[in-house]
């Protein structure tokens, strides 16, 4: 919906933000997801992870590997993220933006036993990360630090 909704980028954000803050509220158990697939009518909810036709949307990246910003000062910015594929602590690649390529930051890493990790990494204002699963080969949507 061009005039009331959002674009697919800003709702891939919404996606991981949606998630961080079920992960903090400690009352919270479960968290769905409506819809999967957008309902034909354009007036209608179009919220889902794939458009009607069966595209998947970025949104979709941003359910199974979400990645947001927990806070940022200065250049130390704190980030949140989850994989969820596979079981026990699995292993992430953090990276970042550089001259049109994406180049790991730090080194990589392995999340907690259910699938999540918080990190504070070096990243001004406007720079661009990924999280990377080397288990899938997967991104998940370009997160743009604020």
């Amino acid at each position: 919906d061009r005039i009331l909704g959002v674009t697919w980028a800003k709702q891939a954000r919404f996606v991981a933000e949606a998630q961080l803050r079920a992960y903090e509220a400690s009352r919270v158990d479960l968290l769905v997801q409506y819809l999967v697939r957008d309902e034909p009518k354009l007036g209608a909810w179009q919220s889902g992870l794939e458009t009607v036709a069966g595209k998947v949307k970025p949104a979709m990246a941003s359910f199974t590997l979400p990645l947001a910003q927990v806070s940022r000062t200065g250049a130390a910015t704190r980030v949140w993220g989850q994989v969820r594929t596979g079981t026990g602590p699995r292993p992430y690649v953090l990276q970042r933006r550089a001259g049109g390529a994406w180049v790991r930051v730090g080194v990589a890493a392995e999340t907690n036993a259910l699938g999540f990790f918080e990190r504070t990494v070096r990243a001004a204002q406007g720079t661009q990360l990924r999280l990377y699963d080397p288990e899938t080969r997967r991104p998940s949507p370009t997160l743009v630090v604020r």
